[in-house]
């Protein structure tokens, strides 16, 4: 529901009731009040949260930076590089892109030969940030 009051907006959500009772100690405390207080503490917030997600170099607002991977993920992605290294001798401290297939054939060593558990681990990787497809039959090894 929102409601406009002059150049105000009514926000209302459902948070923790331990943090609230905190921030009501802290705002009661700091403003001798609560009721403005709370809403000046909450604005300057969540003007903070804003700030930090806009881009420094034209202002603009960007999307939610990606957070780390999923430590499971992370931990198939680190093996499967190693079968790479080793089977390869690739470096990934020098080499970003390489065929597809090799890392076809990590996933296969590693968790499997079936088809869908081969793409199940591709989606996985791109979809945390691990990998990026180039081209048809090149990836980008982002992590």
């Amino acid at each position: 529901m929102v409601v406009k009051y002059k150049d105000k907006v009514k926000l209302q959500v459902w948070i923790n009731q331990n943090l609230y009772r905190e921030l009501e100690t802290l705002v009661k405390n700091k403003y001798r009040g609560f009721r403005g207080g709370l809403s000046a503490e909450v604005e300057a917030a969540l003007q903070a949260w804003v700030s930090t997600h806009k881009n420094t170099q034209t202002g603009s607002l960007e999307a939610v930076r990606p957070t780390n991977p999923i430590p499971k993920y992370w931990r198939v992605f680190q093996e499967c590089k190693k079968f790479i290294e080793k089977r390869y001798g690739v470096d990934f401290k020098e080499v970003y892109q390489i065929p597809l297939k090799f890392m076809v054939e990590a996933i296969q060593f590693t968790r499997g030969s079936d088809k869908r558990t081969v793409r199940k681990w591709l989606r996985v990787f791109e979809e945390q940030h691990l990998i990026k497809f180039i081209s048809p039959g090149v990836i980008e090894v982002l992590g």
